[in-house]
């Protein structure tokens, strides 16, 4: 079985697990076992930045999600998106989209998100 994860943007800094919808809430809970400590709200996230891993790796081995702006190799910036139509990821360079399978994302340089990126 695949492992489906999340991450979303908390009070605290991103979170990256499992997606959970409580009482008109999300929440992001870690894969495996949580401090026991732990209270609903340190799992809070804002609903909007919630973003899928899409199932590739970049750079690094870090997880690639949607809504992350990569770098592939040869220098082209690109924003990870998801096509509803087509119930499929895609890399946006402005609003043009490109088959996140056409392209060598191995590579990629993760610079950012678009919740990270303030005008």
């Amino acid at each position: 079985m695949r492992t489906i994860k999340f991450k979303g943007l908390s009070a605290k800094g991103w979170l990256y697990g499992d997606l959970i919808h409580n009482r008109g809430k999300a929440y992001i809970a870690p894969i495996g076992i949580a401090s026991p400590f732990a209270e609903a709200g340190d799992f809070e996230v804002d609903e909007s930045t919630i973003g899928q891993h899409i199932g590739l790796y970049g750079k690094n081995d870090e997880g690639i999600y949607e809504g992350d702006i990569i770098k592939l190799r040869d220098g082209k910036v690109y924003r990870v998106g998801y096509e509803q139509g087509r119930a499929m990821f895609s890399l946006y360079e402005g609003s043009k989209s490109t088959d996140i399978y056409a392209l060598p994302i191995s590579g990629a340089k993760i610079i950012g998100n678009i919740h990270d990126v303030k005008d």
